[in-house]
């Protein structure tokens, strides 16, 4: 990164991107963690301006249009038609307390005294951001990367109720997502299972099903359906914990299609797929630890 592009970069993170579209005309219609979406009135121009989790600059990004995204100076390049070194400049007075150039005096009064909608979308963008900090922390201590998670197939996990599901068992049945390329149906006891049995085993070719440590006989009637409608090449994986309870579930769930050839998966070590998967996370913490200390 050149030095120019380190000072604009600095500067653009002390940017309070939604105050100075609101004195441009923008009006804040909803926050949320995924951002603060914000329309011009008179110009029908439409932006979705989100701060990341770890902090840093201000970005947008217009919904329809998915190369119109990008920090403030871009979207003063584009809008503005100003080129970079105008858009460095008008950045820099608004960062800078003892500037009085007018737009720069009008951003100012809307950062000390933002307008009620625009505060409160704000807020809840913060405060959505806090939750998903949250549950990204408690999603690392499972030893599941939010980046690398498949919300298409498992669902978005961003507060700490929706991370909190997927360790207690689901009401009723619970399905992931099918892709036609699946060749195989997965069965575990709760969703962190199927998350973990995905990440070693499935390799995005894999539906799952969660049916609880103890399923009773009307969630037993919609596994019996589902496996009567197991399409052919799919290999059905009884992937339930290690212990007697995964064996006895295993064991029911071949009663109900005694015909239909299924395979028995449970985890090398650890009672089901989701401790297994805590415990390596915490053994990889341990070594990453240990080893400066090693090394020495």
């Amino acid at each position: 990164m050149q030095p120019r592009d380190q000072i604009l970069e600095r500067f653009e993170r002390s940017v309070d991107l939604p105050s100075y579209l609101w004195q441009r005309g923008y009006r804040a219609s909803s926050g949320s963690a995924d951002g603060i979406v914000m329309a011009n009135p008179v110009t029908g121009d439409l932006v979705l301006l989100k701060k990341g989790l770890e902090g840093g600059a201000w970005t947008y990004a217009n919904p329809r249009d998915p190369d119109d995204r990008g920090s403030i100076a871009d979207f003063m390049v584009r809008r503005d038609g100003a080129s970079l070194e105008a858009s460095t400049a008008r950045i820099v007075a608004l960062s800078t307390i003892q500037s009085r150039d007018p737009e720069a005096i009008r951003y100012r009064t809307t950062v000390a005294s933002p307008p009620p909608d625009l505060a409160q979308a704000k807020a809840a963008q913060l405060q959505g951001l806090e939750a998903e900090k949250t549950a990204a922390q408690v999603l690392r201590n499972l030893g599941i990367s939010a980046a690398t998670l498949d919300e298409w197939r498992f669902g978005a996990l961003r507060t700490p109720e929706a991370v909190a599901r997927i360790v207690a068992d689901p009401h009723g049945l619970w399905v992931s997502k099918f892709r036609p390329t699946d060749r195989a149906l997965v069965f575990t006891e709760q969703r962190v299972d199927a998350i973990a049995y995905e990440l070693e085993h499935g390799k995005q070719m894999a539906c799952y099903v969660a049916i609880g440590r103890q399923p009773g006989d009307e969630v037993k009637k919609k596994i019996a359906h589902v496996l009567c409608e197991v399409p052919r090449g799919v290999t059905v994986v009884l992937a339930f914990g290690a212990d007697d309870r995964g064996r006895q579930l295993a064991d029911e769930i071949r009663a109900l299609a005694p015909t239909l050839t299924m395979e028995r998966r449970p985890p090398e070590f650890g009672t089901r797929w989701g401790n297994k998967m805590q415990l390596e996370h915490r053994h990889s913490r341990s070594v990453a630890h240990l080893g400066p200390s090693l090394s020495r």
